[in-house]
């Protein structure tokens, strides 16, 4: 299969409440491609971990994260092209995983790279936790004063081969959603 004809992996990555979710399920909808998305395989776990537990958040992420690389690999190994997003972190070998998948199973990685001011990040990362429209199983609350060293420790920047854009998305109404849906589709 020559590269073109690769299917191709669309990653959306970057901090909590850089607008990840919002670009990956326009990108998603406008190229008529499937998204797979960590919160959501999260919060469907954590419905079915009823009651919840707190303690239990961060070990359901991670099986969230394992399950979204498998499904990852899944539509890739079945030649389809998808959309996939979440903040996904150097520190945890992320990068590691997208670059190994890639030497598996053929594909057109583009990767883009969701990043804002640090301030604006935190304020809507707040304004998140007090809209109460979050799955409670996130603990945002809890997640703040961890958000901000991520953002200080750059954990988010990850670099997962292929094309990366990179999109400042500060101020959402500058965001060009076209241009970054023409990007992915040439």
């Amino acid at each position: 299969m020559s590269r073109a004809a690769s299917p191709k992996l669309i990653v959306v990555t970057g901090a909590p409440a850089t607008g990840k979710t919002v670009l990956a399920r326009y990108l998603a909808q406008t190229l008529e491609l499937p998204l797979i998305s960590k919160d959501e395989i999260k919060e469907q776990l954590l419905d079915e971990c009823e009651p919840f537990d707190p303690d239990r958040s961060k070990t359901i992420g991670e099986i969230s994260f394992n399950r979204l690389f498998q499904l990852i690999e899944g539509e890739l190994r079945a030649k389809r092209s998808l959309v996939a997003e979440a903040n996904f972190k150097w520190t945890l070998g992320h990068h590691n995983r997208f670059q190994k998948l890639q030497q598996q199973v053929e594909c057109c990685t583009i990767q883009i790279h969701c990043r804002a001011a640090s301030a604006t990040i935190l304020d809507r990362f707040q304004k998140r936790v007090t809209s109460g429209q979050r799955h409670p199983g996130h603990n945002d609350q809890f997640n703040m004063e961890a958000l901000a060293q991520n953002l200080y420790d750059n954990i988010y920047d990850i670099d997962i081969g292929g094309q990366r854009v990179t999109i400042d998305t500060t101020d959402f109404s500058l965001v060009d959603y076209k241009a970054i849906a023409d990007i992915c589709q040439g």
